[in-house]
């Protein structure tokens, strides 16, 4: 009888090149880290979204400059605004200032023309009821003037002030002023148009004076350069000098007296 053969054992050789063995599968890790592995495409997910990062990233620092210029430019333009309003505000300053001062300015003026209109005698009745006398020519005031001082001759003592004629006013005048009117109203017969009549000087050049007739004159004085002389001129109700009989009077320092 034949006995049977074993087949016989080859030690260190693959498994492919045994006899009767089988062939082995590759190892996992090749297969892993080929191209198209599971590992690979995970490597190459991770890298994309790498990329993703890093550009979003360059995207946020571009727009975080682009915020900081914005802002930036908002800073400067708030600044310049800021300064313009300080600016508008100091000009509306000046300007209420400047209002205040001509609200103060006309006031004073109103107060003025108000004086002055009283100076002026407009507060008689008779001054206002009477008509303005007709506008007279040159040669006709030079006349009047003339005729004035022909029949008004500056009395400049006492005995001038007994010479005068009964029914007449006669006033010397003290002042530092180089012409001299009066602006009255003789018996209530109205106003004289002003400035008023002009007072001539007397020979020894001391004062001024003028003859007026009538029983009783209401008057005030003036230099015809807007300057009056009445009771209490820096008061807010200044009045008017008063002569109630005829005579002689003098006027100085605002003091009204009748000679002797």
């Amino acid at each position: 009888m034949r006995a049977l053969s074993c087949p016989q054992r080859v030690w260190g050789a693959p498994a492919a090149a045994r006899p009767g063995g089988r062939r082995l599968a590759a190892p996992r890790s090749s297969q892993r880290n080929a191209p198209g592995g599971l590992e690979y495409e995970q490597l190459l997910a991770v890298q994309r979204h790498l990329l993703q990062v890093d550009a979003a990233r360059a995207k946020a620092v571009e727009d975080v400059e682009l915020y900081s210029g914005q802002l930036i430019e908002e800073r400067k333009e708030r600044a310049r605004l800021e300064q313009q309003v300080a600016a508008l505000r100091s000009e509306l300053a000046a300007a209420n200032a400047r209002a205040e001062q001509l609200e103060a300015e006309a006031l004073q003026a109103r107060q003025l023309v108000a004086a002055y209109q009283r100076q002026l005698g407009q507060q008689p009745a008779a001054a206002v009821a009477t008509p303005a006398p007709a506008p007279q020519s040159p040669a006709e005031q030079q006349q009047q003037q003339g005729q004035q001082q022909a029949t008004a001759p500056p009395p400049t003592s006492e005995a001038a002030a007994a010479a005068a004629p009964s029914g007449t006013i006669t006033l010397q005048y003290f002042s530092g002023w180089g012409d001299v009117f009066i602006h009255y109203c003789a018996d209530g017969k109205g106003w004289t148009k002003s400035p008023g009549v002009k007072l001539a000087s007397s020979p020894d050049g001391s004062c001024r004076s003028v003859t007026v007739p009538a029983q009783r004159l209401e008057f005030v004085m003036n230099n015809g350069q807007g300057e009056w002389d009445s009771p209490g001129r820096y008061s807010d109700a200044p009045g008017n000098y008063q002569a109630d009989a005829p005579g002689t009077y003098k006027l100085k320092s605002g003091r009204l007296e009748r000679l002797p």
